[in-house]
């Protein structure tokens, strides 16, 4: 078996993340029977998959250069401040909506979570 490359690990982590908030969405349909909140869930994956490429990219540059600190600090700024607005809208759209927001932003960490797990299961089961 082929050792995984650290290089596809943002790669394999937002394939988990895509197939995470599919189950949700089918969750949360079969749960609500409501578009808007699938809608409002798959809005708030879509910022925190982005966010996680901007963090993963703007870190590499970062460490590769060894400069752009205030340009990494405006960007994390910038990036709080589309969560909060999306946040804002979500709460405003539907009465639940904040929760379901929050989940789509909690996929990300769920794939790192699952990512984590398959690597360490990966490692036990080639006993190194």
């Amino acid at each position: 078996m082929r050792r995984k490359n650290n290089a596809q690990l943002p790669d394999q982590v937002i394939g988990k993340a895509i197939a995470a908030e599919a189950v949700c969405l089918i969750m949360i349909f079969i749960f609500t029977n409501s578009v808007i909140y699938c809608i409002i869930s798959l809005a708030g994956a879509a910022i925190s998959i982005s966010g996680f490429l901007l963090l993963i990219r703007s870190t590499d540059r970062m460490l590769k250069k060894g400069k752009g600190k205030a340009m990494f600090f405006l960007l994390a700024q910038a990036k709080l401040l589309v969560i909060v607005g999306a946040f804002y809208a979500a709460s405003r759209l539907a009465k639940n909506g904040a929760i379901f927001f929050i989940q789509g932003i909690a996929v990300i960490y769920l794939a790192i979570i699952i990512e984590g797990m398959v690597r360490v299961a990966g490692t036990f089961g080639h006993g190194t």
